[in-house]
């Protein structure tokens, strides 16, 4: 298991018109806030997009108290527990923005070429205290997004493993 601390990025705003601002592009760390970012992996020199879907957030809470806990052993996240969901992850560094209070995403994604798997964890949030400002915007979702971690060939579980990919 490896920690990749860097990726390329693609950072886009979309504006009141359907249109898709790019913000930025080029290499990112991880541990940083990114606008609508599309991630890609740097892969012998080549970029290689992360594809993934988060069908299952942690809002859904679809793993045990026991899977949690291994996360939070084996990728240092925070656990706490509030009305809503038993227990969420909160990074080790929630004192980044108050407004992470959403569960974080946790995405795997198989490269068939190299043949190895890759963990993403990340937490999303309104940019704004004020958004989400209407049904089209909320219907994207939460515009900015904190990359908690990317790790290459991970340690996990294969229970943990078949809810990822469920």
């Amino acid at each position: 298991m490896e920690l990749i601390e860097e990726f390329y990025c693609i950072e886009r705003e979309i504006q009141g018109n359907g249109n898709e601002l790019i913000l930025s592009e080029g290499i990112n760390k991880i541990k940083t806030e990114l606008i609508r970012p599309e991630i890609f992996l740097l892969i012998n020199g080549n970029k290689i997009k992360f594809k993934y879907s988060f069908n299952k957030a942690l809002k859904e809470n679809p793993f045990s108290q026991e899977e949690l806990f291994f996360f939070e052993k084996h990728y240092g996240v925070k656990l706490i527990s509030n009305t809503i969901y038993t227990y969420r992850f909160i990074t080790d560094n929630s004192a980044v923005n108050k407004l992470y209070d959403l569960p974080a995403n946790v995405a795997l994604f198989e490269d068939n070429e190299s043949n190895k798997n890759y963990l993403l964890i990340e937490f999303r949030r309104w940019q704004y205290d004020y958004q989400p400002r209407g049904a089209g915007e909320d219907s994207l979702g939460e515009d900015v997004t904190y990359i908690y971690g990317i790790w290459e060939n991970p340690f996990l579980t294969d229970d943990i493993i078949a809810k990822i990919k469920s």
